[in-house]
């Protein structure tokens, strides 16, 4: 978990008021894995109890000298005078939320209470520590260690209530609101204007609420009319969570946002999980949404969805392992600025309409659709399964994606059949002294001469000045097949294909096979009109792979040398 400082809680030492409106424990008492949802308009208080089940604590607090309590919150919304909008519109900045936090005894004799804190929102979020000490019974504590036997007898736990009192406050002065200090600016007939609303959570063992600085999304590629992403390099944490909770259900969700109402968002809640659930946006992955129809995971997305939703599926293997969230954002308009913001559910539930959700959000992503219909977006191929990038677009195929997509891989396959009745007449499965290769099998061949014919067949396109791009008049492909059968309907530009696939198609193919690549330095013309390399220093992707890309190497320095 990863926390900017602009997202840190921020303790202030205020001494306590009278509350004028108290919600009695009774009624808000905290539970486990299960966060309150409240508003507030000056004048009013919240308070919350959490009581700590001592008799669940022996195992895991056994030999430990405080228990820890996990305290996070959000700001879901909050009057619009306190919005800082990005049309300069003025804002006030005089009114804060804060917790004040402190530990009462179990014994209802002693008055005592310790660990007094107040955290005030910043961004829309809080997150806090909360400990109360422990000590032991020297009797039982021996009985259990000796006998390994842990009841929880042998801990005395004095202060087992936690406290939780929310109020609205003056960050100047720590003081808190009431009605008479804002009656310039509140109208308490129409309370939904003037309130603040927030959950709270309380865990023993993570946060309810977090915040990550990543936007953990990888842009795969937009069109004029949508978009593709994929969730982080997350495979293991999403493997584990898959298994153990013994489902297909991704715990990632993704939501839609305008640039102009995520500007505000990113001005005033941007770490605020319940903010991005509760706000205006277009569309949303999550499965009981009205606006949006995802489909099932490991069921293939659908090319030919116009209208605006975003569809989501598992890509992996069938192991659940190397897996990843596939999302297809449909329905955009053309040459438009979007963003996207990742969630990542923590605990078993996840529905829109369900006020305890708990979670990651992660930062903003945005993506920027083309201006024209040039190239489309196509994926999910059967015989060229990388491919997933936006390609020329058939003259004949002007708006139906998975029709172009059934042709690009068509043209693939009858070459690959070709290849591939070549191949058979290798002696694969021969003694392994007289394979033609002692490192390398029939497999390896055909995998990497796929890689390689997939990406030089399917051009990917670019933008134009990008690193590796070259222009392609649109009967002046790199091919003339491609002309043929999928005449592009536009000029375009070309993301070169990356000389690593021509070099591990070489390597891992039979020599008889004749394979070769240009060379650089004797071959100059050929290899800038046929190929690219990785280059790290740029910021965009410098050549098309197609396979593991954690085997491309930065050739910039080899085939170009100081």
């Amino acid at each position: 978990m990863i926390i900017p400082f602009s997202c840190r809680w921020i303790h202030h030492i205020v001494p306590l008021f009278l509350l004028s409106r108290v919600i009695t424990a009774t009624d808000y008492q905290l539970q486990r894995w299960d966060p309150i949802r409240s508003s507030l308009k000056p004048g009013q208080s919240d308070h919350f109890t959490y009581n700590i089940n001592v008799t669940q604590l022996g195992q895991d607090y056994f030999n430990t000298v405080e228990v820890l309590l996990f305290i996070s919150g959000t700001i879901e919304s909050m009057p619009l005078r306190y919005y800082n909008l990005t049309d300069n519109t003025q804002f006030q900045n005089d009114t804060a939320l804060q917790v004040t936090y402190y530990f009462s005894p179990s014994d209802p004799s002693n008055s005592t209470k310790i660990g007094y804190n107040n955290i005030t929102f910043e961004n829309g979020y809080i997150m806090a520590l909360g400990t109360s000490p422990i000590t032991y019974n020297p009797l039982f504590a021996l009985e259990e260690q000796e006998t390994t036997n842990i009841t929880g007898q042998s801990l005395v736990l004095e202060y087992t209530t936690l406290h939780l009192e929310v109020s609205l406050i003056n960050p100047q002065t720590g003081e808190i609101i009431q009605p008479s200090d804002n009656d310039d600016y509140y109208d308490y007939e129409d309370d939904d204007d003037n309130l603040w609303t927030y959950h709270l959570g309380v865990a023993e063992d993570d946060q309810l609420f977090q915040y990550d600085e990543r936007s953990w999304i990888h842009v795969l590629d937009t069109d004029h009319n949508s978009a593709l992403v994929t969730s982080g390099n997350d495979s293991t944490r999403l493997t584990t969570y898959l298994k153990t909770n013994n489902t297909l259900e991704s715990p990632y969700e993704l939501f839609l946002y305008s640039l102009k109402d995520s500007e505000i968002i990113e001005n005033n809640l941007n770490c605020s999980l319940s903010a991005i659930l509760n706000g205006p946006y277009m569309a949303t992955s999550i499965s009981n949404d009205s606006n949006s129809t995802p489909s099932t995971n490991y069921k293939k997305i659908s090319l030919n969805v116009h209208s605006l939703q975003i569809q989501k599926q598992l890509v992996g293997d069938d192991q659940l392992s190397n897996v990843q969230d596939m999302l297809y954002i449909s329905g955009l308009a053309p040459n438009t600025t979007y963003a996207l913001y990742l969630i990542r559910k923590i605990g078993t539930r996840m529905s829109n309409n369900d006020n305890s959700i708990t979670g990651v959000v992660f930062s903003r992503q945005l993506i920027t659709t083309k201006v024209k219909s040039t190239c489309s977006i196509i994926f999910n191929l059967d015989i060229c399964s990388s491919v997933a990038y936006a390609a020329p677009t058939p003259l004949k195929y002007y708006v139906n994606k998975t029709a172009m997509a059934n042709d690009y891989d068509s043209l693939v396959r009858s070459l690959y059949e070709n290849f591939t009745t070549a191949l058979q007449l290798i002696p694969c499965d021969a003694e392994l002294d007289q394979r033609y290769s002692p490192l390398r099998t029939c497999e390896d061949c055909a995998q990497s001469y796929l890689n390689w014919l997939c990406s030089i067949m399917i051009p990917r396109c670019s933008s134009p000045g990008n690193f590796g791009s070259i222009f392609r008049k649109k009967f002046k492909s790199r091919n003339s097949l491609i002309d043929t059968f999928i005449q592009p309907t536009d000029n375009y530009y070309e993301l070169m294909p990356c000389i690593d696939s021509c070099y591990e198609m070489v390597r891992d193919c039979p020599a008889q096979f004749g394979f070769s690549c240009p060379n650089i330095k004797s071959s100059d013309e050929l290899f800038r009109h046929s190929y690219s390399y990785f280059n790290s220093s740029e910021s965009s992707e410098t050549c098309n792979f197609l396979g593991n890309s954690s085997h491309l190497i930065d050739r910039k320095n080899f085939l170009f040398p100081k």
